[in-house]
């Protein structure tokens, strides 16, 4: 129950900040990369299955399989390309979450972003990072 909740409040927060009701019934540019963003957030961070967020859409009246869940996650980065609002949500909800979990998400994302050179520099201070922190242990 509680992950429903969760998950309520997450599409609560990503219509208020999209301005788009990620249940409506439209095949809209914009509110396909709202639902990709809320099915991307609730696969990786609240752990829903295929079919936990295929009946959560439903239970919200909007008709949505396991098949478009998975087209959802898998055309993510390409929607994520193309919208840079999707950045700006994401980015949203990485503040305002306290657990590492989401943040890890986020990290692993931004790296299909970087250039090779920063992929090094990051590798560089992670590496560090790590040393750092296995020595206090």
């Amino acid at each position: 129950m509680k992950k429903i909740q969760d998950a309520i409040e997450v599409a609560r927060e990503l219509e208020e900040l999209s301005g788009l009701d990620p249940f409506r019934h439209t095949r809209k540019r914009e509110y396909i990369d709202v639902r990709a963003t809320l099915t991307f957030l609730l696969y990786n961070n609240l752990n829903f299955t295929l079919a936990e967020l295929s009946r959560f859409y439903k239970s919200n009246g909007k008709p949505y399989d396991h098949a478009t869940a998975l087209h959802a996650l898998k055309n993510f980065e390409t929607y994520r390309r193309y919208n840079d609002r999707i950045d700006k949500w994401l980015e949203s909800f990485q503040d305002t979450n306290p657990h590492t979990k989401m943040q890890k998400s986020m990290i692993k994302q931004n790296l299909n972003y970087l250039s090779p050179n920063n992929i090094k520099r990051l590798n560089k201070i992670v590496t560090m990072m790590y040393e750092k922190d296995k020595q206090l242990v």
